[in-house]
């Protein structure tokens, strides 16, 4: 952590929050809350390994002082503002809508049970894979980008919107739909991490801000998440509760649920190593760290006989035993989140583990140097987002998902096209030093 202040003269920048993250989550489970099984040595160096080496590959690239002063509100969030970004956010509020409608109607005749797994199934909520497939590649994609994107200006600007209305509606009933907590959880990281990042940024530009009115807000959104965070927890437990029950939700159930939501991903990565269970599955030599490319890929394929490569897809191994729970002590089960050391060690065991991690901090490394030096919304947001998936790189590999990489890509996508609007019709980059924002 001290060595990226001291490399990039920054804080607030992506390897403190992933260091910081990974080390405190570390240190609690060391802990063993809530008579939660023991991780073996073995794991916990595993894990110290693949930190050290994204570290030491991030360091090796990130430079320090990058951002010339600028004018921060010269960035633009003219987007938000845009007819075309409030009717996509109509559109995906439709398709939301009839969802929730639909899991609603569906949970009727079920048991409180029933309510996250009908959504990871084909057949009821979503009658066939090709509307699964659009729901988690292109609405949730749509969500999470255009989240991330409203979050990224707010936290800049602190400025409110209908449009910044709109996102906080659609994850409101993305959220709904299973009972899913984890888009409020990325709202409150996105926006941690903007303000972090703004702060670094602010010392060298003439970005004006209001303390104390744009502190309140924050805090206003962040008691409202937290609030809808524990009423979606109750419903989850099959009770109802008044506002008052919700504060006691959350110091007792809630807490505990967090802790254990960031601990457990330990002894659940300890069982896959003490199992070997890649001895099981296989090496995926790569398949595993581009996870979600290889489902679009392969799914892209099926009509021309991609069912075969199907079985055999990275994701399709790793659900085979991230999907089922395994118990993790103190009568808890738990699945789904192993974190990304399974992914890496997947590939290759600790060879593939040290080599991928380096790699990863190189590319982190290298993505920091680029969005400082290209400061707009959208390198600004690809920032954000790519610093959220390193910090819950402690729970799971978020790029097993392919709709993580199509929100990557849009981002990418709009930054060429708004470097192309602006250099070509108002001169506002000199490509010669692109991190100045020349005035015309």
């Amino acid at each position: 952590m001290f060595m990226g202040k001291f490399k990039t003269g920054k804080t607030f920048n992506p390897l403190t929050f992933f260091v910081g993250f990974w080390c405190f989550w570390a240190i609690v489970s060391m802990t063993n809350p809530y008579q939660m099984f023991a991780v073996s040595n073995k794991t916990y160096l595993l894990v110290w390994v693949q930190v050290v080496c994204v570290s030491l590959g991030y360091l090796a690239v990130a430079k320090k002082n990058l951002s010339a002063k600028f004018d921060l509100s010269e960035v633009g969030s003219k987007i938000l503002y845009s007819r075309t970004f409030a009717f996509l956010q109509l559109f995906v509020l439709t398709f939301l809508t009839f969802y929730y409608f639909k899991y609603k109607s569906l949970l009727s005749s079920m048991t409180s049970n029933d309510m996250r797994r009908i959504i990871f199934e084909k057949g009821l909520l979503f009658s066939s894979s090709a509307e699964y497939m659009f729901y988690y590649w292109v609405i949730t994609a749509i969500i999470y980008a255009s989240l991330v994107i409203a979050i990224s200006s707010f936290a800049l600007h602190g400025k409110k919107n209908l449009s910044l209305f709109l996102v906080l509606i659609n994850c409101f009933m993305f959220g709904q739909v299973g009972q899913g907590r984890l888009v409020y959880f990325y709202m409150m990281v996105f926006l941690a991490v903007g303000l972090g990042l703004k702060r670094d940024i602010y010392k060298n530009s003439t970005f004006k801000i209001k303390p104390k009115k744009s502190w309140g807000v924050y805090l206003v959104l962040i008691l409202a998440v937290i609030f809808i965070m524990n009423r979606t927890s109750a419903r989850r437990m099959g009770v109802s509760m008044s506002f008052g029950d919700s504060i006691k939700v959350f110091f007792t159930t809630s807490v505990e649920q967090f802790i254990i939501y960031f601990t457990g991903p330990f002894r659940t990565l300890d069982y896959f190593i003490q199992s070997n269970l890649v001895n099981v599955t296989g090496h995926t030599f790569g398949r595993s760290v581009f996870a979600g490319i290889e489902e679009i890929l392969t799914t892209l394929l099926i009509p021309i006989g991609g069912s075969q490569l199907q079985a055999n897809m990275a994701n399709t191994l790793m659900a085979s035993f991230t999907s089922p729970a395994i118990h993790i002590g103190g009568g808890l089960s738990f699945n789904a989140f192993y974190t990304s050391v399974m992914n890496f060690y997947m590939d290759g065991g600790l060879p593939m583990l040290i080599c991928l991690s380096f790699a990863y901090g190189i590319i982190m490394g290298m993505l920091y140097n680029f969005c400082m030096n290209n400061m707009n919304i959208f390198t600004f947001s690809l920032l954000v987002y790519t610093t959220y998936n390193m910090i819950t790189s402690e729970m799971r590999w978020n790029y097993s998902a392919p709709a993580t990489w199509v929100v990557v890509f849009v981002l990418i996508l709009g930054h060429r096209l708004y470097v192309k609007r602006t250099v070509g019709s108002k001169g506002l980059y000199d490509y010669k030093s692109p991190s100045l924002l020349t005035k015309f």
